[in-house]
């Protein structure tokens, strides 16, 4: 497993408050930030906050009846459309911040996608980009069952994702979307490079090996 600082790390260094900070989870789908958010949060004896469940609850508080309750991030993003949905996921993630003791937070992989979201994370949490490599994220997205929100037209994690006589009927569109997920991680690698704390190697580490990583960073800026 390979760690190291992130962008952020030193002009953090020394900061009194860095191991009290909220650890914020950052990186693409499937880089397994909820896995490690459940990991670290018992290691740490804090609560886990994933932004998307959060966006559920917002979204769901604002209509009423059974359908609302029952929603997963992609019905909201597929009813409501990605402008509103990222405005839910800014405002969901302005809300946790404000309201919670620190805590642990695994963040939607488009959360970075707005400026304001960027801000907030640099700001008021010590961050961890989960870097994952492109042929890992392909194979998990494959083999993820978990119903996770559309990008919107074209969504390369969505072919990725689909079933195999889906896949099979489909193979070109597979090869597209293998190069737009490319395309996404070029585009947001930079930014999870830039408001990292610390970034870790994703590609074959445990969530809990990864979580203890995590943990005996915090430890360190304490010192």
């Amino acid at each position: 497993m390979s760690a190291r600082p992130g962008a952020l790390a030193d002009s953090r260094r020394g900061s009194p408050d860095r191991a009290e900070r909220t650890v914020a989870l950052i990186g693409m789908r499937c880089a397994g930030k909820t896995s490690v958010g459940a990991s670290l949060a018992r290691l740490l004896g804090r609560p886990l906050v994933d932004l998307d469940e959060e966006v559920v609850g917002l979204a769901a508080a604002r209509r009423s009846g059974v359908e609302a309750s029952r929603a997963s991030a992609g019905d909201v993003l597929r009813r409501e459309g990605i402008p509103v949905f990222r405005h839910l996921e800014a405002e969901a993630l302005r809300a946790a911040l404000d309201a919670r003791a620190p805590f642990v937070l695994a963040t939607g992989g488009g959360v970075v996608e707005r400026e304001e979201n960027q801000e907030l994370i640099a700001a008021r949490t010590f961050t961890v980009w989960l870097n994952a490599s492109l042929p890992v994220l392909e194979h998990r997205l494959r083999t993820d069952p978990t119903e996770r929100p559309p990008l919107g037209p074209p969504d390369p994690e969505r072919v990725l994702a689909a079933r195999p006589d889906e896949r099979a009927a489909g193979a070109s569109d597979r090869g597209a979307a293998a190069a737009e997920l490319a395309e996404l991680l070029a585009r947001r690698a930079p930014v999870y490079e830039r408001l990292a704390d610390l970034v870790l190697d994703a590609d074959s580490a445990s969530p809990d090996e990864l979580a203890v990583e995590i943990v005996s960073a915090l430890d360190t800026t304490a010192d």
